[in-house]
């Protein structure tokens, strides 16, 4: 049995709709899922200031071993970088199963790098995708 932060749980899903069937992509190396804001500004004038925060803003970049027995998620994400569309994702730091807590939320993908590194029978791939930050929740599997 796998420990609960074993690395090799770890997995980005993907779907079309937001309630849709989640298909997994690949096997997470690492994640950064990046939560900040755009445009933030200060006025300044003589006796006083105010700050006025920018959108909020939500962009990832997914480092990952391609999952060969599933390629469909791997299809979804290209489809989608051609096309422009939405998508769904969910991120599993400790795995799909039963009571798992994910991240999820929509957004487009910016970036889908076609690559052949290779890690022993892994082949290593990545994606990076700008999320819609109204969006982001944390999800528990049924």
């Amino acid at each position: 049995m796998a420990a609960p932060n074993d690395p090799s749980l770890s997995r980005v899903r993907v779907s079309t709709t937001e309630n849709g069937t989640y298909t997994n992509v690949g096997y997470v190396r690492s994640a950064d899922l990046n939560r900040g804001s755009d445009g933030d500004t200060t006025l300044y004038w003589f006796g006083g200031e105010a700050a006025k925060t920018g959108n909020r803003t939500l962009a990832a970049t997914f480092p990952i071993y391609w999952d060969d027995a599933d390629t469909l998620g791997q299809n979804v994400i290209d489809a989608a970088w051609a096309s422009g569309a939405t998508l769904w994702f969910q991120v599993a730091p400790k795995g799909v199963g039963t009571g798992a807590k994910v991240q999820q939320f929509s957004g487009t993908v910016t970036e889908a790098p076609l690559t052949m590194a290779a890690d022993g029978d892994a082949v290593e791939g990545s994606f990076s995708i700008r999320g819609n930050p109204s969006s982001l929740t944390t999800v528990t599997l049924a």
